[in-house]
């Protein structure tokens, strides 16, 4: 079940960064909303960042594992 959530998240990756793309051109007010967030944020990321850390995590976790398993 999660395999196919996150599939489907990294499938629809681009698609989506496309969609937030054509957003912030055709509404600057949501492209305000974006700048406004990240600068009140500790860690000043992106709405790009927030979205791909799921995408970089993954693998993480797998190598993490593996080398648990090599430990072991």
């Amino acid at each position: 079940m999660v395999l196919d959530v996150y599939s489907d998240y990294v499938n629809n990756f681009t698609n989506a960064m496309a969609l937030i793309k054509k957003a912030c051109m055709s509404k600057p007010a949501f492209l305000e909303f974006l700048k406004r967030k990240q600068a009140s944020s500790v860690d000043r990321i992106t709405l790009y960042g927030l979205m791909v850390k799921p995408i970089q995590r993954f693998p993480q976790f797998i190598l993490l594992l593996q080398v648990a398993q090599v430990l072991a």
